[in-house]
């Protein structure tokens, strides 16, 4: 989303004063999921955590997602919208 005559913030429109103000929205259809396998050394890794981040994760709190991998290393991370985002995998590791 973007506009002329008003601040915009994630999905925040914010007008003010203004007497116009031009927006221009995008969009798109439906959303997608994730779904692999977690691997360490070519053995599935259970218990690992996966988050998925917005780019903006201030003004996009309701983008991130989260699973965390079964004993065979599979996790899906679901209704995922087509937006910029980062993949962050987290497990402490027994050495």
């Amino acid at each position: 989303m973007a506009a002329s005559g008003a601040g915009v913030s994630g999905q925040i429109l914010v007008m003010g004063d203004e007497t116009s103000v031009r927006l221009a929205i995008s969009m798109s259809r439906g959303v997608g999921t994730v779904g692999r396998c977690a691997l360490l050394n070519g053995k599935p890794l259970g218990s690992l955590m996966v988050v998925l981040v917005p780019e903006d994760p201030e003004n996009h709190s309701s983008r991130f997602r989260r699973d965390q991998s079964a004993t065979d290393g599979t996790f899906t991370l679901p209704t995922i919208v087509p937006a910029s985002i980062r993949c962050w995998p987290s497990k402490t590791v027994g050495i």
